[in-house]
């Protein structure tokens, strides 16, 4: 677990919105892994709109 810290948060504002995928909880866990330089672990496609941004596995 990790919790939500402003820089997080600053990331999200940064994050442009992808017509396919509003999610905001995803978008969450994009900018947080964004700012952590980690890795997200998921089978949702819907992560894939992201991968020049951030490194998906599964």
């Amino acid at each position: 677990m990790l919790p939500i810290h402003n820089k997080h948060l600053l990331e999200y504002q940064n994050l442009s919105l992808n017509a396919g995928h509003r999610d905001p909880f995803d978008r969450l866990i994009i900018s947080t892994a964004i700012s952590e330089q980690a890795a997200i672990v998921s089978v949702d496609k819907q992560f894939d709109h992201y991968q020049s941004l951030v490194e998906i596995l599964w």
